[in-house]
């Protein structure tokens, strides 16, 4: 019986994702965890003065949550939007990845108004309590990409004047 009931679930599901953690909506929160936890960190070693061996679990937490966004961010960038709210989800974890691989900086003034100008476009209609939460979170993902900006412009400033 537990054989048919399976096959029926899965008849059922048919054409739908088996991992529901796989989803772009499932993993958005945990990217946009770990994103805000890299910032934190990044912040606080970047107002650090001179270096001292204290400051080297601030750059291990740093590392692990630059590796747990990364890796989401790549999770959710392999994934294919299937619902509305999913595709400005997907942009915006893409800017990030753009962001961030712009290491010289060339495109950064161009991101921070890009964000600044047309950020409001990433949001969904607001049709259910799903939709007002997905915004909450789009919202909190520009704050958080314009600090990733000012992270790394602090960064740059910090070298020019060493």
């Amino acid at each position: 019986m537990a054989i048919i009931a399976n096959i029926m679930r899965h008849i059922r599901n048919e054409g739908a994702n088996d991992d529901p953690a796989a989803s772009i909506l499932t993993l958005f929160p945990q990217f946009l965890e770990a994103f805000a936890d890299f910032l934190d960190y990044e912040s606080y070693l970047s107002a650090v003065q001179s270096w001292d061996p204290a400051f080297a679990s601030w750059q291990r937490a740093s590392d692990e949550a630059q590796e747990t966004m990364l890796h989401l961010q790549d999770a959710i960038l392999d994934q294919t939007p299937h619902l509305p709210a999913e595709k400005p989800i997907k942009l915006i974890v893409y800017a990030v990845r753009m962001a961030l691989l712009d290491e010289d900086g060339a495109q950064r003034a161009q991101f921070r108004k890009l964000i600044r100008n047309r950020g409001h476009e990433l949001l969904v209609t607001e049709t259910c309590d799903a939709d007002r939460r997905i915004n909450e979170l789009l919202k909190r993902t520009v704050i958080l990409f314009d600090q990733l900006l000012d992270v790394f412009s602090f960064d740059e400033l910090e070298q020019a004047e060493a």
